[in-house]
């Protein structure tokens, strides 16, 4: 699990909502083109509807973004835990070739999964992580208990 970097999951979450910034005045003239052809006088209800739908969707990304809810509510609930990340790897490595696994091996193992288990609510890519039992190692991202 130690190989997965949340941080670099982190850089490419808050590039998605970079690039969202950056499209905003695409989503407005989105919303400038529905508007014009809800005005039509000549359309069926069922396309209506569909454009009455795509307008409110809009809006409410249009709003979102600029008002940062989801950026903020993503900051919110990962800082704690990127905080305390970036310290364990700050830390020195304390080699212990016999024994029991390293407590701090099991605190970032935790970091990662709580850390990824958060990440897959604000982003498209598949994050794979994965979690040891005392029999297995098993993969518990989505994809994967579909397979099993």
């Amino acid at each position: 699990m130690s190989d997965i970097d949340i941080l670099q999951i982190h850089q490419s979450i808050l590039e998605k909502f970079k690039k969202e910034e950056r499209e905003m005045k695409q989503y407005e003239l989105k919303l400038q083109e529905i508007i014009k052809s809800i005005g039509l006088s000549n359309l069926r209800h069922r396309t209506l509807e569909c454009l009455e739908e795509n307008k409110i969707q809009l809006e409410e990304k249009i709003k979102n973004i600029q008002e940062k809810t989801t950026y903020n509510f993503y900051i919110m609930e990962t800082t704690e835990l990127l905080d305390a990340y970036t310290t364990l790897l700050h830390s020195p490595v304390k080699v212990n070739f016999m024994g029991k696994q390293k407590i701090d091996d099991i605190n970032k193992d935790e970091i990662i999964t709580k850390y990824c288990s958060i990440a897959k609510n604000y982003t498209t890519e598949e994050i794979h992580f994965y979690k040891q039992t005392a029999h297995k190692i098993m993969c518990v991202a989505e994809a994967c208990k579909k397979r099993e």
